[in-house]
């Protein structure tokens, strides 16, 4: 009997043709699915890692304080600080949040609070928000008292011009730290200027001085010798009565001014040889007005300087309570003084 032989058919090749196929599709199901299964685990695994970031970033700080970045500051000693300061836990996320928002590390001091996050610290830094700190320049303080001022602040920097020609304005300045002394200084002299020009250019005529810088001096004789603002007109009609006679000022505050150079306060007692001082400061050795201003003073001086009370007083004393009690004449500012200074 003849034995069978398998007959290589058009037939049997498409079959083997498609078993073949089959499994190759069945393969490729699977790598698809291993591959689709892989990429889920990833995007599992970077949300989890966002997820993580974001929660590590936005717990509150949880206490106050302040952080100073200067300027060129290197990156990982910004970082280094921050981790030092309690104000981030988790620097590395903190790293990547900063790159991920293109954030900038600018220089300046930034004030932290309590509710602050990693990342609205982040933000702060990023849009410059810093911190004001302010140093107020008082009324009736020397210059030499207002460069005192300026050098034990610890957070302003550089040296100030110690020439005592400079006329500041009281008044409290908001600065940032690493602000330079001098340019607060000179800030103080431009808001002088800015407020003390339209006075000046308003002024009573016939006054006995002729320039800002002779009315600025004598407001601030006016400011030492009366705190009380509806005083200073007169104060201020005692001297320039007396500027128009061509008499000495007479001022004590001048005397005060030069004995201890700008530094003593009224409280302090005065001797005879500090009214015999030479100075062109000193009031009661030389006639006309110092050569500029011995302190700060308030606009109500300088107003009361460029504007006067009509008055025929020549003289004043301060009683026991600090009022003024004014005088036409010698005699009766003798009388005064008797009456008054004993009582004291």
């Amino acid at each position: 009997m003849p034995s069978k032989q398998k007959h290589n058919t058009p037939f049997a090749r498409f079959s083997s043709q498609r078993e073949t196929r089959c499994v190759q599709v069945g393969i490729l199901v699977r790598i698809r699915s291993m591959l689709q299964n892989i990429l889920l685990l990833f995007a599992t695994y970077v949300s989890l890692c966002v997820l993580f970031l974001v929660l590590s970033n936005t717990f509150p700080i949880g206490h106050d304080g302040m952080i100073y970045i200067k300027k060129d500051q290197p990156l990982q000693k910004i970082y280094t600080n921050l981790v030092s300061g309690g104000y981030v836990k988790d620097i590395f996320a903190f790293k990547i949040f900063s790159h991920l928002l293109s954030k900038i590390m600018k220089a300046g001091e930034y004030k932290i609070v309590a509710r602050d996050t990693p990342l609205s610290l982040l933000k702060k830094i990023d849009d410059n928000d810093v911190y004001y700190r302010s140093v107020t320049i008082k009324e009736g303080a020397t210059f030499k008292q207002v460069l005192d001022t300026l050098r034990n602040i610890p957070y302003l920097t550089g040296n100030v011009s110690s020439q005592k020609k400079a006329i500041v304005f009281p008044e409290t300045y908001n600065f940032v730290r690493g602000s330079t002394r001098q340019s607060l200084l000179d800030r103080a002299g431009r808001l002088f200027l800015q407020k003390a020009k339209p006075l000046w250019e308003e002024r009573r005529p016939g006054l006995p001085f002729t320039t800002l810088i002779e009315a600025a001096t004598l407001a601030s004789i006016v400011e030492k010798e009366t705190a009380t603002e509806v005083e200073r007109p007169i104060v201020a009609s005692v001297f320039i009565n007396r500027l128009r006679k061509h008499m000495p000022l007479q001022s004590d505050v001048t005397v005060i001014y030069v004995a201890n150079d700008g530094e003593r306060t009224m409280g302090c007692p005065l001797t005879k040889n500090d009214f015999t001082k030479k100075s062109p400061f000193n009031t009661y050795y030389k006639r006309g007005l110092p050569p500029y201003p011995i302190a700060t003073f308030s606009l109500s001086s300088l107003r009361a300087v460029l504007h006067p009370k009509e008055t025929p007083y020549y003289y004043f004393v301060a009683d026991s309570r600090g009022k003024l009690i004014f005088a036409r004449t010698f005699a009766q500012h003798q009388k005064n003084v008797r009456k008054y200074e004993t009582h004291q």
